[in-house]
């Protein structure tokens, strides 16, 4: 088999590529970082308007406080057998009612801010600052540029000799340069359609950054 027989096109993906939305109805406040920008994990992406919230946590927690010595006075005139147990069990409902809804606005509280989940760069903004939005509304599309993927489709009948930690050379269009790689994963399936299957593949160090959605020519040596 010639070289030129061991050529396949490739195109570059993250392991993580995701878009992030809000879990909260809210006024947002800030988004630190523009579209291209680097953060690392737990950096926020963006934080809302979330006084009502707080105020909303801080009102239970008050509520909470006078349920309990409202328990703590029933135990003890049940004790002394000068209240009726349906009292006592009415009281404990409400004390597990309050503490329910504190921990309902805890979580609102918490959702005031939305972390990162990885290192990363963002993609593209979905929303903007002093915008109000709704539950489940998109807000940033993020991408992981640390744990890139050539994504490779190659005829079936390569199925054959292809193996996971097999060496590779990705010839990348953009940059002009030729990167080492290693076969990650070989396709489950080959397409009946076209007799292709999909593979991929992890690029070894490169001078200049590579980024998703890059392409090029990958090209498998000779077997020894």
């Amino acid at each position: 088999v010639v070289a030129e027989d061991r050529e396949a096109r490739f195109v570059l993906k993250a392991d993580h590529r995701t878009t992030l939305s809000s879990q909260i109805a809210a006024r947002i406040e800030a988004i630190p970082h523009r579209p291209g920008e680097r953060f690392e994990e737990g950096d926020v992406l963006v934080r809302f308007d979330c006084r009502i919230f707080r105020a909303e946590r801080d009102k239970v927690r008050a509520e909470l406080k006078g349920v309990r010595k409202k328990l703590e006075s029933h135990r003890r005139l049940d004790e002394m057998g000068s209240i009726s147990k349906l009292k006592v069990v009415s009281a404990e409902a409400e004390l597990a009612k309050t503490e329910a809804e504190l921990r309902i606005a805890r979580i609102n509280v918490d959702r005031c801010t939305v972390a990162a989940p990885f290192d990363g760069r963002v993609v593209a903004l979905k929303a903007r600052e002093h915008q109000s939005v709704k539950r489940q509304q998109d807000l940033l599309e993020i991408v992981d540029h640390g744990n890139l993927q050539a994504e490779i489709v190659v005829p079936g009948p390569w199925m054959t000799w292809l193996a996971p930690g097999q060496r590779l050379q990705l010839r990348v269009d953009e940059t002009g340069e030729t990167v080492p790689g290693r076969v990650r994963t070989l396709g489950a399936v080959v397409d009946p359609a076209s007799q292709t299957a999909t593979i991929r593949a992890e690029p070894g160090a490169a001078e200049q950054p590579l980024l998703p959605g890059m392409s090029g020519t990958a090209v498998f040596p000779e077997p020894e």
